[in-house]
């Protein structure tokens, strides 16, 4: 987005001749309502807009829970500008250039590193989400544990059956302690042996 009708239009040439889908718009107002309707893989933001500057646009998104990558233009020598965006959440931030055909190849450049980067982190949480349902819902009592046998994660099931609470035991209890006397030296082997075999 841009104030600037000329910029705008040589930013959507250059950059779709960098294979880059632009929608544009004038104004910060257009482009929250746009955001907050549709998903979009990067915002690249002009810092002075009307209405409300880049940095308010951001904190609004960032504030709403919007975490789509967010690029800052702004003219050279406006490292103050540069560095409250970064502050304020942005991803990256590139300078206006009198060449326009290499700026906008190195902003394509820069929106495909992270949209690549947002995607594999999107793709991060999605798994984290499935393995959490996954260990919480199995029906089966849970137990990870870290090096020397502490636990560190328990399920709902693990508590129902030990009656231990999960603030009792993660990052507290030894998980051995849970195995009768006559078992703790089999289990300490046990487990020795799958932490060496996963070195």
């Amino acid at each position: 987005m841009d104030r600037d009708t000329g910029y705008l239009e040589v930013a959507k040439a250059l950059l779709a001749g960098e294979g880059v889908v632009v929608e544009s718009v004038k104004t910060s107002r257009e482009a929250l309502e746009m955001a907050l309707s549709k998903r979009f893989d990067a915002i690249l933001a002009d810092y002075s807009l009307p209405e409300l500057d880049s940095i308010g646009l951001l904190k609004t998104l960032r504030v709403q829970g919007n975490i789509v990558p967010f690029v800052l233009v702004t003219d050279p020598g406006r490292e103050d500008v540069a560095s409250m965006a970064l502050r304020e959440g942005a991803d990256f931030y590139v300078y206006k250039s009198r060449d326009p055909k290499g700026h906008f190849a190195e902003v394509a450049r820069v929106i495909r590193l992270l949209v690549e980067k947002s995607d594999a982190e999107r793709q991060l949480r999605e798994r984290d989400i499935l393995y959490r349902t996954l260990f919480e819902n199995t029906g089966t009592a849970l137990v990870v544990y870290g090096p020397g046998g502490i636990i560190v994660h328990v399920n709902a099931e693990f508590e129902r059956v030990t009656g231990y609470s999960r603030s009792e035991v993660e990052g507290v209890m030894n998980g051995f302690d849970l195995l009768a006397p006559e078992d703790r030296e089999r289990g300490f082997e046990l487990h020795s042996s799958k932490s060496d075999e996963s070195c």
